[in-house]
């Protein structure tokens, strides 16, 4: 049986965003839907669940592949899309849950990558290379600087717990929190820092 979505405005679904209501048919409720390379396109309810993007991404991939038609087997090629899908939805996107600590404190992309896929991925896999590993994620070297040539790397989750906490604390505020008596949920919650943080300093993982 296929589960019923509750649909919302604004809401994101994969590389899309529901932008409004079109009509109903017998087959059920028809949606706007943007894609994140920008095209406005209509699609079912039922098979938004399952779309990942108006048909760009199967489209561009069999260009890469220089073949007519391919799913999702460029697994290296599909990948780094999603890392590009969801860096313009932090930074531009102020539905997404992840815009208030990006686009909202005035994080933005270079200009010639935001709709400009094949210029984005030529330029990491000629500078940076392809991720070297599954838990490495797209990070900015200067944490206050944008998704911009010079600023990327590769971080694995604690290189970039590290890169955010130097522009979260300065070393006051870390001799206060190893100081201090009260839990690691009040201390991040004081501070503004994940708890993960608050853990990695007192057990002396990270600003030792």
């Amino acid at each position: 049986m296929t589960t019923k979505l509750d649909i919302q405005i604004g809401q994101i679904y994969n590389n899309l965003e529901v932008v409004s209501f079109s009509h109903s048919q017998k087959t059920g409720r028809v949606w706007n839907i943007k894609c994140v390379c920008g095209k406005i396109f209509q699609c079912h309810s039922w098979k938004l669940k399952n779309r990942k993007s108006c048909g760009c991404i199967k489209k561009d991939t069999a260009i890469l592949n220089g073949q007519k038609a391919i799913r999702w087997e460029n697994r290296k090629y599909t990948a780094l899309y999603t890392v590009w899908s969801n860096m313009k939805r932090r930074c531009l996107n102020p539905n997404s849950e992840k815009y208030k600590r990006y686009g909202a404190r005035g994080i933005s992309i270079y200009n010639g990558w935001i709709n400009n896929f094949d210029e984005f991925s030529n330029y990491i896999l000629k500078t940076i290379g392809d991720k070297p590993e599954k838990n490495y994620t797209l990070d900015r070297i200067n944490n206050n600087g944008n998704y911009e040539p010079g600023n990327l790397r590769w971080a694995s989750l604690a290189e970039q717990m590290q890169n955010s906490s130097k522009a979260k604390l300065n070393l006051e505020q870390v001799e206060k929190i190893k100081g201090s008596t009260k839990s690691n949920k009040e201390l991040a919650k004081e501070y503004g820092v994940p708890i993960r943080l608050i853990n990695r300093i007192l057990s002396g993982e990270t600003w030792k």
